[in-house]
């Protein structure tokens, strides 16, 4: 299990989390829950900063707009997250034991490495009718990474907009059940190493580039499956499924073992 290696992260005093559920932030501060919490329609705004390191932000949550850490369960309704700060991805889920329950809530991000719903370290998401938009590169709108962990999602849309950016990249076990999943500048859906995604009554599009980005004319394809050397995710036997809904895109799947350059 992979230990969390950022330094602690500023928190909301408990007292005021309690009274007041919605959380504000205008600074370069992470909202950061430890502790079971319910927030019935926060508004959270993430802006400027950046993470010491791009893996303190894709692995450690540093730099979220949310952040649940150290096995809390957080639960989210009605929220609306903003997140303009790099690697400032909107919701996070990190480590084992830990568990995001959101739903009808509206996720977007705007910098590049901001995914928007992202779980690593073990963790596990739960989502229910998001609307989740990203607009960087290198972020996926259900994004995970090193450590993987579990995501469940139902109902919503899930569009990115960026280059390197599926709707869903994957090293953890996701399923999604009645979504629209667009990426509208890079392949729709990427697993790497031991992992899944299995989609049921789906709408997936992708529309990645021949020319930007990781892309070449030869390298255009809807659904990536590889084995990086990254170390971010197990060797071993990847699975796909997809049930019902509709694949849009320019070509089916890759397959390929070079190194991670979406997610």
């Amino acid at each position: 299990m992979i230990q969390n290696q950022c330094p602690h992260l500023p928190t909301l005093p408990p007292k005021r989390r309690l009274k007041n559920p919605t959380a504000r932030r205008r600074t370069a501060q992470t909202v950061s829950w430890v502790r079971p919490r319910t927030a019935t329609r926060p508004t959270v705004r993430r802006m400027v900063s950046s993470a010491a390191s791009v893996e303190d932000g894709d692995f450690y949550g540093m730099n979220a707009a949310l952040l649940a850490t150290n096995g809390a369960t957080v639960t989210i309704k009605n929220a609306t997250v903003n997140s303009s700060a790099q690697n400032g991805n909107g919701v996070f889920s990190y480590g084992s034991g830990t568990t995001v329950n959101i739903s009808d809530s509206t996720i977007m991000t705007s910098a590049d490495n901001s995914g928007g719903i992202q779980t690593t370290g073990g963790g596990t998401t739960n989502a229910e009718n998001l609307t989740v938009t990203t607009s960087g590169n290198s972020s996926a709108a259900i994004r995970s990474d090193r450590g993987g962990g579990t995501v469940n999602v139902t109902g919503g849309s899930y569009t990115s907009n960026g280059y390197n950016s599926p709707a869903v990249y994957s090293t953890a076990a996701i399923t999604v059940k009645n979504a629209k999943l667009a990426a509208n500048n890079s392949e729709s859906l990427v697993i790497e190493g031991k992992n899944s995604i299995a989609l049921e009554n789906c709408t997936v599009s992708g529309n990645m580039s021949s020319t930007k980005g990781s892309s070449s004319s030869e390298n255009v394809h809807t659904v990536m499956i590889y084995q990086s050397m990254s170390g971010d995710a197990d060797i071993g036997t990847l699975e796909f499924s997809m049930t019902g809904g509709s694949p849009i895109g320019k070509t089916a799947i890759c397959s390929t073992s070079r190194t991670r350059t979406a997610s």
